[in-house]
């Protein structure tokens, strides 16, 4: 196989196990399907053994389900007493684990994808457990009969022809499957997550979604049924130039080992001066009203810091692929290159969940904010932010106010205030500092929301509430 084509994941990531099942993979029983998917096509496109000569493929490359059923297995990587390889064949992956499958029990990987899918899927632990923990993928107590079981795991090979990873062909008595080529199944290993979306409000487009996308992106009886509203201020005056960067960037992502790039942006942060950098494409982002480019590298700011940064993809001038050979490129950058310490995409979005504000290269510090209780239990109480915003009891509030390197008299003033509001409700939220989306995001809550720590952003807003009030003060 080429050096520049993707291969089959051996840990496949969460998009890619929705990809190959329909519905959501916050079911148990579409994440156990998900798994039993990846376990029937890993035996076909990843296991390079004698295992698939068994699986009875004619001359066209054709098999029956039934004979994957009868010979597939697993090699636990484990020896038994005589130091033979124990293996499981279909009828003993009962025992194996979820987290067997996914992971090998690798503790490291289990953590890092399951922080992951809980900020894709935006749910807490205690869900996350449950579709790692319980039941087996393969568990058979809900199949009373061995008929029923096999057929359901038969019925995985529709679905992965409907999803167009295998060849189907035969009538439904004699249905047989074939691997894809190559060329055709490359481009299905990594489908586009929708979680790389964050809408005007600051809403993050969820793979929970991807429901309404599927059942309603086509009209029906002619009659357009769904409606995304989503601004998009980008100049259609640069379409030209963005859809050659785009065509640029789709082809340096197709290769394996990705190249740095040399980036030509005006950057409103500086004025619209125009600045050169060299970094790594990672990937896009849609915030608020424009796509950004992430890049890991220099960045506008400062060329002698590696750092994160967001192109907005109108303000890139031009982009020109680099090798890791030009003399150009930061020892540095080189270095993090060799040593695999580049950002990828999911911990850029872990990144970008983890607290408020988008800028996700900026340090993080946290604020203690008061709500109203009436306008928490709208709006915060059961929605996603609530996993960002976590309550904190007046006390907790106190204390931190009197350890506060602040004034003796903003002291006083902040702890009078808490005294007289102790029935709201009070939230300690990271943030990230020198993001303008943060104080956007405050200003829309206008007097709902009240920040008490840290004091320079309360004085800040404060200000801002000032400025505003005397443009509509006419005794001013």
């Amino acid at each position: 196989m080429s050096q520049d084509l993707a291969q089959f994941p051996a840990m496949p990531k969460p998009e890619f196990l929705q990809s190959i099942i329909h519905g959501s993979l916050t079911e148990k029983s579409n994440f156990n399907k998900a798994i039993r998917s990846w376990v029937i096509l890993s035996s076909l496109y990843l296991i390079e053994d004698d295992n698939k000569a068994n699986f009875n493929i004619d001359e066209s490359g054709f098999f029956q389900p039934a004979y994957w059923v009868k010979n597939v297995y697993f090699d636990t990587g484990k020896l038994d007493e005589n130091e033979q390889p124990i293996t499981y064949h279909l009828a003993d992956f009962n025992k194996i684990s979820t987290k067997e499958w996914l992971f090998n029990n690798n503790k490291e990987e289990e953590i890092s994808w399951g922080e992951y899918f809980k900020s894709l899927y935006n749910i807490d632990e205690k869900k996350l457990n449950k579709l790692l923990d319980a039941p087996y993928p393969f568990d058979t107590k809900d199949n009373v009969k061995k008929e029923s079981y096999e057929r359901n795991i038969r019925n995985g090979f529709d679905t992965l022809a409907e999803k167009g990873w295998l060849q189907k062909t035969g009538t439904k008595n004699q249905t047989k499957y074939k691997k894809q080529p190559d060329e055709v199944w490359q481009k299905l290993i990594n489908p586009v997550s929708s979680s790389t979306i964050i809408t005007p409000s600051g809403e993050t487009f969820t793979n929970e979604l991807t429901t309404f996308f599927e059942k309603f992106n086509e009209p029906i009886n002619n009659i357009q049924r769904f409606f995304v509203d989503v601004e998009y201020l980008v100049s259609s005056k640069k379409s030209a130039r963005i859809q050659g960067l785009q065509n640029q960037l789709l082809e340096i992502w197709k290769k394996k080992s990705i190249p740095p790039v040399k980036l030509t942006y005006r950057s409103a942060k500086l004025y619209n001066d125009e600045v050169e950098t060299i970094a790594i494409p990672i990937c896009f982002y849609y915030i608020k009203r424009a796509p950004y480019l992430f890049a890991y590298g220099q960045t506008p700011i400062d060329e002698d810091k590696l750092s994160l940064y967001d192109y907005r993809i109108d303000k890139i001038i031009s982009l020109e692929e680099l090798t890791w050979k030009d003399n150009i490129i930061p020892p540095e950058l080189k270095s993090h290159w060799e040593k695999e310490k580049i950002p990828t995409p999911e911990t850029i979005t872990y990144d970008m969940l983890a607290a408020l504000g988008n800028d996700c290269y900026q340090p993080q510090k946290d604020m203690i904010i008061r709500f109203h209780r009436y306008f928490h239990n709208l709006y915060m109480e059961g929605t996603k932010r609530e996993s960002l915003y976590t309550e904190i009891n007046v006390n907790f509030v106190k204390n931190h106010i009197k350890i506060a390197n602040i004034k003796p008299e903003e002291k006083q003033l902040l702890l009078d205030r808490v005294e007289a509001n102790q029935n709201d409700i009070y939230c300690k939220v990271p943030y990230r500092l020198n993001d303008n989306n943060v104080i956007m995001r405050l200003r829309a809550w206008g007097y709902n929301v009240e920040v008490l720590l840290p004091f320079d952003l309360r004085k800040r807003l404060a200000e801002d509430a000032q400025k505003t009030w005397k443009l509509y003060n006419k005794y001013e």
